[in-house]
């Protein structure tokens, strides 16, 4: 009983921790060349984003109404507000390219559809993630909403991955609005979490076993994903929803969630991992434009041969930069310009 309580008052910390390490492989893979080991990463990344977000996901809310216009709140608004706001940025970063009335108009088309393939969101595609997450808590609500038990929750997500798997492999070219075709996909993710969460007892068992559970759980990810990967030639990738074989997918995700939860579990507390990790959101929607910069830089003062020399410790370089100069300036926001205007009230 005891150590049940301390896996779950210590809940919050390894949230924050696994989402901090969940950021960082992100903004990595997003630096990795297609020809290298980038497929390892898209093979969990992001189905663990979603499993963190159903394991924090509360059942108990007062309306379906209100949990709607709170997750509007919460994730609608600040995706118009940086998508708008990240369009602008690179329309003055890049004014000679796609500067045409009808790329402007299919760009704000774009951010209003919410969906990061055809073409939109191309200048910040990352952005395709906040639409989509929207899509799966209320989904997932929906279900919630009817139904209770374990089983049928179960149940019912099974349904959702064959359904996802299905327009991932025979509707391809389908890019529904706010992402729906990959959130048939992703509630399957977040209904583990949410399930993972209800079940209390499986937390002391993951800390107690954790080291066994993460090792087991790597060696599982470059199994399932290199398999996966050789078998199609090319990454999954969950913003195009192409999942490739559907039980290598969840096979690969699933470890991947196994292992990094369970290593988090075994930090427990770590005040980097966990400021990174209380700020996803910003780096979330700041990182393609500061790698966009980065490579602008690189080609203008970096030598090609040097370029290709260091080229394996540009994710690296890249990664810690973008993470330092993100959480550098919103902490300098809190701590100095909005005390200062605060104070002057």
């Amino acid at each position: 009983m005891k150590n049940t309580e301390n896996a779950i008052s210590s809940r919050i910390s390894w949230i924050d921790v696994c989402r901090g390490i969940a950021i960082l492989f992100v903004l990595y893979a997003h630096v990795l060349g297609s020809d290298s080991y980038r497929h390892l990463f898209y093979a969990f990344h992001m189905p663990l984003f979603f499993f963190l977000s159903g394991i924090v996901f509360k059942e108990d809310y007062k309306s379906f109404f209100g949990l709607v216009i709170k997750s509007c709140k919460t994730i609608l608004v600040p995706y118009f507000i940086f998508a708008c706001l990240t369009y602008l940025l690179w329309f003055l970063k890049e004014p000679s390219t796609h500067n045409t009335l009808n790329d402007f108009i299919y760009q704000i088309q774009g951010i209003f559809y919410g969906n990061g393939n055809n073409g939109y969101l191309y200048f910040n595609v990352a952005l395709w993630f906040l639409p989509c997450l929207f899509i799966t808590k209320i989904g997932f609500a929906l279900i919630t909403k009817f139904f209770s038990s374990t089983k049928i929750i179960i149940g019912i997500i099974m349904l959702f991955s064959i359904a996802g798997y299905v327009l991932s492999s025979y509707y391809s070219s389908s890019k529904l609005p706010f992402g729906i075709e990959t959130a048939l996909s992703a509630i399957v993710f977040f209904g583990v979490g949410f399930l993972v969460k209800r079940n209390t007892h499986l937390f002391p068992l993951m800390m107690k076993n954790g080291l066994l559970l993460f090792i087991t759980g790597l060696v599982l990810i470059v199994i399932f994903g290199t398999i996966n990967y050789n078998m199609y030639g090319y990454q999954i990738d969950m913003r195009m929803n192409r999942l490739n074989n559907y039980f290598l997918f969840y096979a690969g995700a699933l470890s991947g969630i196994v292992c990094w939860v369970a290593f988090s579990m075994m930090i427990g507390k770590n005040l980097i991992l966990e400021y990174i990790g209380k700020h996803t959101l910003h780096l979330f929607v700041w990182h393609y434009l500061l790698f966009s910069t980065f490579n602008d830089f690189a080609s203008m003062f970096v030598p090609i041969d040097i370029l290709n020399m260091i080229r394996f410790l540009l994710p690296t370089v890249y990664t810690t930069t973008a993470v330092g100069l993100i959480l550098g300036v919103i902490h300098l926001w809190r701590k100095v310009i909005y005390k200062y205007f605060s104070s002057k009230e």
